[in-house]
C-alpha cells in the first residue's frame, strides 16, 4: 500500500510540498534510468497512480462520517479495483496473443529450416481423455529426449 504525500508529510512533520518535490525528484531519476516510453514502465506508473489514489480514498473513507460520501468513496475504490483487475486481465490476454504469434512464427521457421522440431507452449490447459493421459506424458518425455540429443542449427 502506498501512502499519500500529505500523510507522509504529516507523519514526518514537514510541508507536503517537500514530500511531493522529493517524490518528483525520484520519479525523474527513475525515468532516466528506465526508458520513459517503455510499455512496462508506463504500466508501472499508471498502476502506481491508481494505488496512490486508492490509498488516499481509503484514508478519506476512514474519517468520513456522512453515509452518502462514504458510499461515494467506496464506489470510487471499487472503480479503481475494477481498473486494476481489468489491466491484469488485458495484460494476460495480450501476452497470450503475442506468445501464440511467436510460437507460430518460430514453428514456420523451424519447418522451413528443417530443424526437426516444433515448439509448444507449456502453459496451455489441454483436456485429454483419461485413458490417453499416461501415453501423452510418455510421448512428451520421449520427444523431449529426442530434441535434447539433437544439435539445434
Amino acid at each position: 500500500m502506498s501512502i499519500p504525500a500529505t500523510k507522509i508529510a504529516e507523519m514526518m512533520n514537514v510541508n507536503h510540498n517537500t514530500i511531493r518535490n522529493d517524490i518528483r525528484f525520484w520519479w525523474d531519476r527513475l525515468s532516466k534510468e528506465w526508458n520513459y516510453h517503455d510499455m512496462g514502465s508506463l504500466a508501472m506508473r499508471q498502476m502506481s497512480r491508481l494505488e496512490n489514489q486508492r490509498s488516499r480514498l481509503l484514508i478519506y473513507l476512514e474519517v468520513e462520517e456522512n453515509i452518502q460520501l462514504k458510499l461515494s468513496i467506496e464506489r470510487q475504490i471499487f472503480d479503481i479495483d475494477t481498473k486494476i483487475n481489468q489491466y491484469y486481465i488485458n495484460t494476460t490476454h495480450v501476452e497470450k496473443v503475442i506468445m501464440d504469434g511467436a510460437v507460430k512464427v518460430i514453428n514456420e521457421l523451424a519447418a522451413k529450416k528443417k530443424w526437426g522440431q516444433l515448439f509448444m507452449k507449456s502453459r496451455d490447459l489441454v483436456s485429454v481423455a483419461d485413458e490417453d493421459y499416461g501415453d501423452i506424458q510418455k510421448m512428451i518425455k520421449k520427444s523431449k529426449s529426442k530434441v535434447k540429443n539433437r544439435a539445434m542449427p
